[in-house]
């Protein structure tokens, strides 16, 4: 019986469940699949400056934390809204709202890994002279600390968004209403980062609160790091929005039993 259970018990029995559902929907397959198509054809767009001149590079590293963003949210904006019975049901058997919530991005992390990884893993194949600095002699002028850091970035972004996912999801009453939350939220991370588009001054603080402007500079940090000293500041802080999210999507679940939806 779930009233019999410990929170570190029920997060167990939530990877489990998240981990079957994810399995047997064939998640596995279809998570490489459009990871690889994605990665190719963001290889292919961000152009010959990328790593290189630090305009062009910083729109390319834009354009990739997007992409971690997207991967991020789109695992798990659906998850809640589309057991909000399930989830009352459970609570009032026992089910602590938080277990269930880290149960769930527990295993979303090894999801988001695999997101990173192979993003990583085809534009480093694709820019890796590029990006270890490599002259016209061929020798690589920078240190191969370089590559752990961008995938340890992109996990970190990925991640991120998958709490805020997670948090995006809680408020929601069904599947249908997240897939249209998706490119609002999507749409706020890349009009709001202040990287691309230009915001008004008024308006500049908002974009401290996207994980895109993070993720972007934290890149920028790894690729030319005197210009962008502050990698650990903006690891901090993406790690930090995760926390809150999932400290907010637990909050919001603790009022399912009133839900009336």
């Amino acid at each position: 019986m779930m009233e019999y259970s410990s929170r570190i018990k029920q997060i167990q029995i939530y990877f489990g469940k998240r981990k079957r559902e994810y399995l047997n929907g064939k998640g596995l397959s279809r998570t490489i699949i459009y990871t690889l198509v994605i990665g190719f054809l963001l290889a292919l767009v961000l152009g010959e400056q990328m790593f290189k001149e630090e305009q062009m590079s910083k729109s390319g590293f834009f354009i990739l934390a997007t992409i971690c963003i997207f991967y991020g949210v789109f695992n798990s904006v659906r998850l809640v809204c589309a057991e909000r019975e399930i989830i009352k049901h459970e609570h009032r058997s026992g089910m602590h709202i938080s277990s269930y919530i880290l149960g769930y991005a527990a295993f979303d992390f090894f999801i988001c890994l695999l997101h990173a990884f192979v993003t990583w893993g085809i534009i480093t194949a694709w820019y890796f002279s590029a990006i270890m600095g490599a002259g016209e002699d061929g020798a690589y002028s920078h240190s191969f600390m370089r590559l752990p850091a961008y995938l340890l970035t992109m996990i970190i972004i990925t991640v991120a968004a998958d709490a805020m996912g997670l948090f995006v999801s809680s408020f929601l009453k069904n599947t249908f209403d997240a897939m249209k939350a998706m490119p609002f939220v999507m749409i706020l991370q890349i009009a709001f980062a202040g990287i691309v588009l230009q915001l008004p001054k008024i308006m500049t603080w908002v974009s401290n609160l996207t994980l895109s402007k993070w993720g972007t500079n934290a890149m920028m940090a790894i690729a030319f790091p005197k210009e962008n000293p502050n990698l650990l500041s903006c690891w901090g802080v993406l790690i930090l929005f995760t926390l809150v999210f999932l400290a907010l999507s637990i909050l919001v679940l603790q009022s399912i039993d009133k839900d009336q939806r």
